[in-house]
C-alpha cells in the first residue's frame, strides 16, 4: 500500500508475485473477475443436504482437507465350557440358573458411538431317565423341552438354542459387560445336566 490520500498522492494497493496456480478441483485465480472456486457435484440423494450431509475438516498437522471417518464394523467371540461331576439333577422350578457366562466387549472406533449386537448361545446335555422330561433355555426363556417315553435311558441329548439381541449404543473406545444365563427346569423323573457349553458373540456398527 503506497501514498498518502491526498489528491495529487492517492493511496495505491499493489500485488507482487505470480497468481495462484490451481488444481485438485480449485479453479479461478482469486481475482473478482474469477475467484477460487472448487469444483462441486450436484446432490444426487433424496434427503436434505444440510441435514444429512457430512463435513470435511482441515488437519492441523499437514494442512491437508480430511473427511468423516470411515465406517466401522467388528465382531469377537468368547466361549464358555462347564463340566457337571457329579452330574446337576435338573431343577424342577421354571427357568432356573445352572450357569451364567459373562463377558466383557470394547467398542473399537475411537471416535464414534456404535451399535451393538449380541448373539448368545447356550448348549446343555443331559441324560433323561426313563419316563422323563425337562425344559432348557436362557436368561428367563424355557426354550425348549424333551420328555423320553420310552423304559431306557437317552443319554447325551443335547439343546442347542440361540438369541440374537440389540444391546444399544456403546461410546467410543468404551467397554460394555454382557452377562445371560443358561436355565433348565420342570425336570420330571430322573434328568441329569452333564454339561453345559455357551458363546458370546458380539457386532459392533458405527453410523
Amino acid at each position: 500500500m503506497d501514498g498518502s490520500g491526498s489528491t495529487s498522492n492517492p493511496v495505491v494497493i499493489s500485488a507482487t508475485g505470480a497468481l495462484p496456480t490451481t488444481g485438485c478441483g480449485l479453479t479461478g485465480d482469486g481475482s473478482d473477475e474469477a475467484p477460487l472456486t472448487v469444483a462441486v457435484g450436484a446432490w444426487p440423494y433424496a434427503c436434505d443436504i444440510a441435514a444429512s450431509s457430512t463435513g470435511v475438516y482441515c488437519d492441523p498437522a499437514t494442512g491437508q482437507l480430511r473427511g468423516e471417518p470411515k465406517p466401522y464394523s467388528s465382531s469377537s467371540s468368547q466361549f464358555f465350557s462347564q463340566t457337571f461331576s457329579p452330574p446337576l439333577p435338573g431343577p424342577t422350578g421354571i427357568n432356573e440358573t445352572i450357569a451364567t457366562f459373562c463377558a466383557t466387549f470394547v467398542n473399537p472406533d475411537p471416535c464414534r458411538p456404535a451399535t451393538l449386537i449380541v448373539s448368545r448361545e447356550v448348549d446343555i446335555t443331559v441324560d433323561l431317565g426313563p419316563n422323563s422330561a425337562i425344559e432348557t433355555g436362557q436368561t428367563g426363556d424355557n426354550m425348549t423341552r424333551v420328555r423320553n417315553l420310552s423304559n431306557q435311558t437317552y443319554q447325551g441329548w443335547h439343546d442347542q438354542n440361540t438369541k440374537v439381541l440389540g444391546q444399544g449404543f456403546v461410546a467410543p473406545g468404551a467397554s460394555v459387560d454382557v452377562c445371560f444365563d443358561a436355565t433348565a427346569g420342570r425336570s420330571e423323573g430322573t434328568t441329569n445336566i452333564t454339561s453345559v457349553q455357551g458363546i458370546l458373540r458380539a457386532f459392533f456398527f458405527t453410523r
